[in-house]
């Protein structure tokens, strides 16, 4: 019996999944959904290297990690057939049940069909975070499309997570607590085990419950730090117990441990919607206050109830029907209302900056259309507001503390080591000089936070100065697969860029915990040789090395010196010039501290 909902955990990374959908879209779509094409498919996403068998030979595994080899249909089928599935066409299932869970393809008479909504990510302009937004509207359990739910669940979990939230929200109100969302805690036990909406309200309740007993817990004096997280761990399964009438404790433990790893990947996937807010460094789940409008019109429109929908290809059209359904808001007078206070976002970010406060009254108009296309402009200009006070920020000493903390503990942050290095990174180019712009590629939210890494095709970071112009590249990988993921990437980022603003010197800075020998290796020759008939000018960087240039910016800043983007371009030559006195990329690499050294005394010397 199943005592949750969970999104699949088949694809974490939105990347992974439109390279997935390319597959399905180049070599399946028209197809008969029988078990030769289930074979077939799996053993395509092997052959394009976006699934590694676990049983491959060492030269296989060598092969998969070398850019430059690709595998024939006729490799990876060997492959495929060395794993010995009991069923081989289930792996083929699994891998495109999360596309057909989704609405990205549907199967209708055993043919596979792709849909507007799996046209709209493959697009060159889709959002990921409206995708999942449309999506996780009119995702609902039980549905035909997912067999496996239990007959009595009754839930949209997306609107019933929105709901459970506004409820507990307004428990504190009562109490006269503050006001804070729920917690990762909270959000395990009470949001992936909600599976009727007539419930939210009974769950919201108990959950305060259990808040008092953790605050409680919390207070204790007599109980040592172990005593207390066994107790927690015991109340966690008591309440699982409640929840499911489930007595076998193995099977309670069991099931806590699915939930949490289940929290991740859904808090994931609905904060990239942006209706989410993570606040108390990454612990505590809000309602995003920027969409306060548009929550409260959801939460007024539905319940968290599903249609309870029988029939599978009814539901799969309406969930991959982009267009549907009509948002609560698209009315003149609430998408009116979001101008409104969007505009007044925006102009105290004006009034922040010293900017001029603008009129932006010509943006109320009376066409739907044109409403929502203001509505998005808006956003764009609080985004680059809010980028300009981010900037303004870190020329503060303690703001530079703070980033050189993080950066020291990137893995012990809240997201995702990568997540949080493209961030922090991206507020160190920020705080190093002056820079025209730094344009980081993330997704974000309305708060500005990443929502996950760049997406692949572009640079993680584009840095725009008077004098040149940049790219950085980050990544948390210290093996060869570092080589395998960043060298040509990085290397085809970088000359693509070059080529787009070929009016000035372009770099790229390459960061990582350490460089990997290949990936040096890699860049060594692009830099002294050529990468597709010509040079390039590309500087491996650790983050410890980052470290050290904004540890000199503290300096420099208490000691009335200035630090321009000219003085790091001088800093960049001399890494890169470093290769016409030395014979390899070992030696390049030792050189680099030692010209970080003699810069940084340069510097400090004038």
């Amino acid at each position: 019996m199943a005592y949750n909902w969970s999104i699949s955990t088949t694809l974490r990374n939105p990347d992974r999944m439109i390279d997935w959908l390319k597959v399905v879209n180049n070599y399946l779509i028209g197809e008969t959904w029988n078990n030769e094409n289930q074979i077939r498919f799996q053993i395509l996403l092997i052959q394009h290297k976006l699934y590694k068998p676990t049983n491959i030979t060492a030269i296989e595994k060598e092969k998969f990690e070398d850019f430059n080899s690709n595998f024939t249909y006729d490799e990876a089928k060997i492959m495929f057939e060395e794993q010995n599935y009991q069923d081989p066409a289930m792996r083929g299932r699994t891998s495109l049940s999360p596309f057909k869970k989704m609405g990205l393809i549907k199967i209708s008479n055993n043919t596979i069909y792709l849909t507007s909504m799996g046209e709209y990510l493959l697009s060159d302009n889709y959002d990921f975070g409206y995708f999942l937004f449309r999506i996780f509207l009119k995702w609902e359990y039980k549905n035909p499309s997912e067999k496996g739910t239990n007959s009595n669940f009754n839930i949209n979990p997306f609107i019933a997570t929105l709901h459970l939230i506004n409820k507990v929200n307004e428990i504190a109100i009562e109490r006269n607590e503050i006001v804070k969302g729920i917690s990762k805690d909270e959000f395990t036990l009470f949001v992936q085990t909600l599976t009727d909406y007539n419930n939210i309200q009974v769950y919201a309740n108990e959950l305060y419950n259990y808040r008092t007993y953790i605050k409680e817990l919390t207070a204790n004096t007599e109980m040592s730090s172990q005593e207390k997280e066994e107790a927690k761990k015991n109340k966690k399964l008591i309440i699982l117990q409640a929840i499911t009438q489930e007595t076998n404790q193995n099977k309670l433990e069991r099931l806590l441990n699915n939930l949490k790893d289940y929290t991740d990947n859904t808090i994931r996937y609905f904060r990239a919607t942006r209706y989410l807010y993570i606040r108390g460094g990454g612990y505590w789940i809000d309602l995003e206050p920027r969409r306060n409008i548009e929550i409260q019109a959801l939460l007024s429109t539905y319940d968290g109830s599903s249609n309870l929908l029988e029939n599978e290809d009814e539901y799969v059209e309406y969930l991959s029907n982009i267009n549907l359904p009509i948002l609560p808001w698209e009315t003149q007078r609430e998408l009116t209302n979001i101008i409104e206070s969007l505009v007044s976002e925006v102009n105290e970010l004006e009034s922040q900056l010293d900017i001029e406060v603008k009129d932006y009254s010509l943006l109320i108009v009376e066409d739907i259309d044109t409403l929502k296309e203001n509505v998005e402009e808006l956003r764009a200009i609080r985004k680059d507001y809010l980028d300009t006070k981010k900037h303004k920020e870190l020329q503060n000493i303690e703001e530079i503390e703070k980033c050189i903390h993080s950066l020291n503990n990137i893995r012990n942050l809240g997201d995702k080591p990568s997540i949080q290095l493209e961030k922090w990174s991206s507020l160190a180019l920020h705080a190093l000089n002056d820079a025209i712009s730094i344009n980081p590629n993330y997704p974000v939210g309305d708060d500005n936070e990443p929502l996950f890494t760049a997406p692949a095709g572009k640079a993680d970071i584009e840095c725009y100065y008077n004098d040149f112009n940049s790219i950085c590249e980050v990544t948390m990988l210290t093996g060869r697969n570092q080589w395998y993921n960043e060298g040509q990437p990085v290397m085809r980022h970088l000359r693509d860029f070059e080529n787009i603003n070929n009016e000035k010197e372009a770099y790229c800075l390459f960061l990582a915990p350490k460089m990997h020998q290949d990936t040096t290796n890699t860049f060594w020759i692009a830099n002294k040789y050529e990468y597709e008939g010509s040079n390039q000018r590309i500087i491996p960087l650790t983050i410890n090395q980052l470290i050290e240039l904004l540890e000199l910016l503290i300096v420099t800043k208490r000691e009335g010196i200035a630090l321009c983007h000219q003085n790091m371009k001088v800093l960049l030559d001399n890494i890169v010039n470093i290769k016409n006195r030395v014979n390899s990329s070992s030696d390049w690499l030792r050189e680099i501290p030692i010209e970080i050294n003699s810069w940084k005394n340069s510097i400090l010397s004038n």
